[in-house]
């Protein structure tokens, strides 16, 4: 009953975040963010990893508690430069146990390839980015994608990196971010979400230290909201705080690493 509770919550989770903050079409919006410009300094090479968790709003049980390993490193393929970054879900629900590898550019972060093998037998999901097309990727054995296909436009983010996305934006209090995502394999297209630097706030990590942040904003209306906290040295995200109907989703940066050695060492590899 514990696991199918869960379920329904992350299915909710994923329907209001794909739906109740979109406030545009699949027509290209001129007012839509776009990166540009940007080098190889913009990026925080390294790992990190995240302590993620529900919550019931009602009775205050917690759920489906995770380690997410995320690294993001500088690489080079066919001559060209591009920023690599790989994920590791590790979980006590194996069907959220995942490893995710994208691969983007750096002037604009724009996504070029992006693949999840999910639960303890590894299946495959993988795409491939393009500016009017999102499509399964054929050269990867065993895709379980090969045969997708979702219109896109150009400027389209992948959602799986938000993140990620988010630590490069230029942030100033009061301003909005028309920000262009899909999330990969999805069945809503890509679409315009209203992000807003609606405030700054001083936290006390547990050795004392302040950390001076942003805290960047999403509205999905009656369904609930998310709230994001932004190191404004570093621009790492600190931490997370969702809510959507008696449901609540955190995301902490630990700043001790978790797991085996070896895994810290090769981060998400």
């Amino acid at each position: 009953m514990k696991i199918k509770s869960f379920i329904h919550a992350t299915v909710l989770c994923a329907a209001f975040m794909l739906g109740g903050a979109e406030r545009g079409t699949q027509a290209a919006d001129n007012n839509a963010f776009h990166f540009s410009g940007l080098t190889e300094a913009n990026y925080a090479e390294g790992t990190r990893q995240y302590l993620v968790y529900m919550e019931d709003a009602n009775t205050g049980e917690l759920r489906n508690q995770a380690v997410w390993t995320r690294k993001t490193r500088i690489i080079e393929q066919n001559g060209e430069k591009l920023v690599e970054i790989s994920q590791v879900w590790t979980s006590s629900t194996d069907s959220w146990n995942r490893k995710l590898y994208s691969l983007n550019r750096i002037a604009d972060f724009s996504p070029l390839s992006h693949r999840t093998e999910h639960g303890k037998e590894g299946v495959i999901s993988a795409y491939i980015f393009k500016d009017d097309t999102i499509v399964g990727d054929a050269s990867i054995a065993d895709n379980t994608k090969a045969d997708f296909s979702m219109p896109s436009m150009p400027g389209t983010l992948n959602w799986e990196l938000d993140m990620e996305t988010f630590s490069l934006l230029p942030f100033e209090l009061g301003r909005t971010f028309h920000m262009q995502f899909y999330h990969p394999g999805s069945k809503t297209g890509p679409a315009i979400y209203d992000y807003t630097v609606t405030g700054e706030e001083v936290l006390t990590d547990t050795r004392g230290n302040a950390i001076d942040c942003w805290i960047l904003h999403i509205d999905y209306g009656d369904q609930g909201r998310s709230d994001f906290w932004f190191d404004k040295k570093s621009k790492q995200l600190i931490k997370m705080d969702e809510t959507f109907g008696a449901h609540r989703r955190y995301k902490i940066l630990l700043s001790v690493p978790f797991g085996p050695a070896e895994r810290i060492r090769k981060g998400a590899d």
